[in-house]
């Protein structure tokens, strides 16, 4: 460690996170850009006070017992990992096969129906009511065929309710799903890599285990970049005597 007399660092993040099915963690994650990587030692003073004339009041023992570490991280660069901890999840994949699309819904006038499948092709697609016969896009009804879901018109001459029958195919979609509030807390270990700009010599701190939780919401429609924030508690696990430790490496030896 150089004798810098200041402190301002910079560096990434870099999380293990522990997969409870497999009882065992997945493996460091590549460094995530973060706001905040913040560690809070705590203790609780015990005091005994005096209850002679002469020394009422004044503590006559006092003792700091520790208790334990708060840790808070902030994540900026924000990926599907990040963002399932933020919303206290876990990741799947989900996929959808392309092929047709074949079925009957009753029309709800001016409503949005699903039509069960995203990704519709635009070419080939057909409504037609059971009364009213073949629909007119923009005419009869209005479609969405990203998310899959149709709006039949009032100002169409089909009926409520009436039968409309679809045909149609749609595209293959793969992709990741965040199953969110199925794992209210995250265990983790954590370390922080980074200089001091002051000097640029090299400091880490790592957190041995963690349980994170998130602890603000997630705005879709946030003015500003949205931050993931995670709170929680360090723990001493089995082989360690202590929650985490600070390094700040000396010049490399030749």
């Amino acid at each position: 460690m150089s004798d810098a007399q200041a402190i301002l660092g910079a560096g990434s993040v870099q999380l293990n996170v522990f997969d409870p099915a497999t009882q065992a963690y997945l493996g460091w994650g590549d460094p995530l850009g973060a706001d905040r990587f913040e560690l809070t030692p705590d203790s609780d003073l015990k005091e005994k006070t005096s209850k002679k004339r002469e020394s009422y009041g004044q503590a006559v023992a006092a003792v700091a017992l520790s208790k334990p570490t708060k840790i808070v991280i902030v994540i900026s660069a924000a990926d599907k990992a990040a963002l399932a901890m933020q919303f206290q999840g876990v990741l799947a994949s989900y996929s959808q096969g392309a092929g047709s699309i074949a079925g009957t819904f009753p029309a709800k006038l001016d409503k949005w129906v699903s039509l069960g499948k995203r990704q519709i092709v635009e070419a080939g697609f057909s409504l037609t009511g059971a009364t009213a016969g073949a629909l007119t896009k923009d005419v009869d009804y209005q479609i969405d065929y990203a998310n899959g879901q149709v709006k039949i018109l009032s100002s169409s001459e089909v009926a409520a309710n009436e039968v409309i029958t679809v045909a149609g195919t749609a595209l293959a979609v793969t992709g990741t799903r965040i199953r969110g509030g199925t794992q209210p807390q995250v265990r983790a270990q954590a370390r922080f890599i980074g200089v001091n700009m002051v000097d640029e010599s090299p400091m880490t701190a790592e957190v041995y285990e963690a349980k994170l939780r998130s602890t603000q919401g997630f705005d879709f429609l946030a003015d500003d970049f949205n931050g993931i924030q995670l709170e929680g508690t360090c723990v001493v696990p089995v082989g360690k005597t202590e929650p985490f430790v600070v390094d700040f490496d000396n010049a490399p030896t030749p």
